[in-house]
């Protein structure tokens, strides 16, 4: 089944109640669908395609929330903050191709393991 399509985007001024009831107004296996559908995209950043940080931050604003959520954990915090870092490094152009990775991926544990690939 294909996902409907995700609640339109929400403005930063806005507080994201609207996108909640749209999302809430889903069958359980359209919501399922369109989870599934944001850990693609979170996919695509794992592999090594390029990704912007505003797609992810639209992509997370999407899901919406109402309830008040603890403050991070000092080792979620530094998490955020790599993630955080790691986006920047993507929108200045700064990342290693994906096959540069996957090759030396393949590589380890052989005899003739590949250094680690190097930003271009």
């Amino acid at each position: 089944m294909a996902p409907k399509p995700a609640p339109e985007s929400i403005d930063d001024t806005e507080d994201n109640s609207e996108a909640m009831a749209e999302f809430e107004k889903l069958t359980p296996e359209e919501q399922a669908d369109y989870l599934a559908a944001i850990d693609e995209g979170f996919a695509d950043i794992a592999a090594g395609r390029t990704v912007s940080a505003e797609r992810v931050r639209l992509w997370i604003e999407s899901l919406g929330t109402d309830r008040e959520l603890p403050p991070p954990s000092s080792e979620d915090a530094a998490r955020l903050a790599n993630l955080d870092a790691g986006l920047a490094d993507l929108d200045a152009g700064r990342s290693v191709p994906y096959d540069q990775v996957r090759r030396w991926l393949l590589s380890w544990g052989k005899d003739d393991e590949l250094p680690p690939p190097e930003c271009p």
